[in-house]
Order: structure tokens, then sequence, then C-alpha cells
């Protein structure tokens, strides 16, 4: 960035995940247009702030800059090039998950090609902060579906109205959901609403037994002193027997990509679980080498709770799931 004159910051919230907290020096002059007026010098400085909506505001400027403006013609192939060193930085770390992202980004490209799409929902999960932030590459602003204040918990409940939403309005995209086992279970019910309500999408339930995203600041800042970090879960294949949800456990992320390429593997109501190998551990999280992300997407339902006058309410209708788990690896899920 210090080869920048200037950084237009348009909607983003330069949060400390995707600064190396705060650290990341960013050019001299900063410019923001949000329609936040608190987005104002949050995070860093601003040297210019418009409050407004991004498209009018960018149309506006793009009127006043058009034929005014000569961008350096070497910015392009180096921000193409520091994204390309930043993948390859992240992908490093990931060991056999890579097989995990590399399938993934697969099914959405072959997605994309047979033209719809994926909605990508992620809770609070190591997975999430190291890769699931990054890749896949999306192709649609709302496509990227998590809770922008990171609330832990609300990835299962996001899927369900994500699926929902697609069947209703008839997108024809495929949801696809990447939870750990602590935000899981503390929404555990909604698996009930999703089997009744057929919501078609796949939980890929990353399971260690405990607040992997808790357990890791712990290493990082106690010196692996844990507290109130271990979890008593339930055995999730009867769980999943139980509210008739298909469930696959797997050894380790490397088989994924073969079931997904199997009929019915990516649709329908699954549950894929995870089992990590004895003492198989993931990487530390690691705070984001680039800044570009999808926006953020609300829960896809067009009414979570609706109801007529003089009766009661009633939960809007859901659709089926699909689920994938990981069992404990004694390490970060």
């Amino acid at each position: 960035y210090q080869s920048c004159d200037a950084m237009l910051v348009v909607g983003s919230r330069l949060r400390s995940n995707e600064t190396l907290r705060y650290q990341l020096k960013l050019p001299a002059a900063l410019y923001r247009i949000d329609a936040n007026a608190l987005a104002h010098n949050r995070g860093y400085p601003s040297d210019y702030f418009v409050q407004g909506d991004a498209l009018a505001t960018l149309h506006a400027l793009a009127d006043r800059l058009e034929g005014r403006m000569a961008p350096d013609p070497a910015l392009l192939p180096d921000v193409q090039r520091a994204r390309q060193q930043a993948v390859a930085h992240v992908n490093g770390t990931l060991g056999p998950y890579q097989a995990l992202q590399d399938g993934l980004a697969a099914q959405a490209a072959q997605a994309v090609q047979n033209g719809s799409g994926l909605w990508w929902v992620r809770d609070i999960t190591l997975s999430n902060s190291m890769w699931g932030n990054r890749a896949p590459q999306l192709n649609h602003p709302r496509a990227g579906v998590h809770a922008l204040g990171g609330g832990i918990g609300q990835g299962l409940a996001m899927a369900i109205g994500a699926s929902v939403a697609d069947r209703l309005h008839g997108m024809g995209r495929k949801t696809v959901a990447l939870v750990g086992d602590g935000g899981f279970m503390l929404n555990v019910g909604e698996l009930a609403c999703a089997a009744q309500e057929r919501a078609p999408f796949v939980l890929l339930l990353m399971n260690d037994g405990g607040y992997g995203v808790i357990k890791n600041i712990q290493d990082d800042l106690y010196g692996s002193r844990h507290c109130y970090v271990d979890l008593h879960t339930p055995d999730f294949a009867q769980l999943c027997a139980s509210l008739q949800v298909a469930h696959l456990r797997l050894s380790g992320p490397e088989p994924a990509p073969q079931y997904w390429r199997r009929p019915g593997g990516w649709t329908g109501r699954w549950w894929w679980r995870w089992t990590c190998g004895p003492g198989a551990r993931l990487p530390p999280s690691l705070p984001a080498p680039f800044c570009a992300r999808t926006d953020h997407a609300r829960r896809g339902a067009d009414r979570v709770w609706g109801h007529r006058p003089g009766h009661p309410a009633k939960p809007a209708a859901h659709a089926g799931p699909a689920a994938l788990a990981c069992q404990p690896c004694g390490g970060a899920g």
C-alpha cells in the first residue's frame, strides 16, 4: 500500500482481522464513503469522509474524475501480484485442509459455469478465520453470508434462511455452511427446523469438541492455559438419524471433493462431519493478509417471522439440510 498515493474505502469496516490488528500501514491519504456516519475515523483516521449510498456516491465521483485522472498502469499488476502472494502464504499453512478449500472452490466454479453459483455461509470457526473468509471466489455481491458483528452460533440459522430464500425466489444456487461444533451447539435446535422445512443445504461441521477459536486465543495470549473451552457434544450421527437428516462422517478433509462429485452429494439435505486424525492440529489463526472480501449478506429469507392480524406469530417456512462434521482432533477446529 505504500506505493499508493491514496486509498478510497467504500463500506469496509477495516476490522482488526483484515488489518493485522490495525498494524497494516495504509496509504497516507485515506478517504471513506459509508452510509453510516459512525464509520468516520473507525479503526483508522479518515482524511475525508462522505456519508452516502455507495452506488450513488461512486457514480458522482466517477463523473467528476472522468478525464482528470490518470492511474499508474503498474497498479493493477502490483495488486494482482500481491494477492497471489497472499493466497500462496495462506495456502501454505493449511496442510490437508488445502484439499477441502480446493474442492469447494472447484464445485463453486462448476456451479457458476452451470449458470448458478454458491451461497457461502460461515459461522465463527477457525477454518473460517483461516480460509473461509478468502475462498472460494464468489460471483454475487451477497453470496458471502456471515455475521457482520462477529457473533458465534448464527451459521446454521443463516444457512436455513439463505437456502429457503433461494428456493422461494427460484435462484437455483447451492447453499453451503461452514460451522464449528461450538457455534453449532448454541443453536442446535435449528437443525430440527431445517429438517422439518426440508431446507436444501450442506453443513460442514468442524468438530474438535471445544471452542477452537477461544482455545487459539488462549494459546496465543495465555500460554495455552485453557478455561471454559471444552464442550460436551452429542453423538452427531445419532442426532442426525433422529431427525432424518443425512449424515456423513469423514476421517479428514481430503476425501470431501470425491463425495461432492457423487450424484446428490452437493444437493439435498446433508450433514458432513470431519474426524481429524489423532494429534492432528489446524494451523494457528492468521490475520487476513489482504482486504478483498465479498459484501456482507443478511439472512436470505424475506421474513423470518410472519403473522396475520388476529393470529399468533408463527415461523416462516424454511427448507432441507445436508451435513458434514469433524471429530475431536486435539487441536483447533
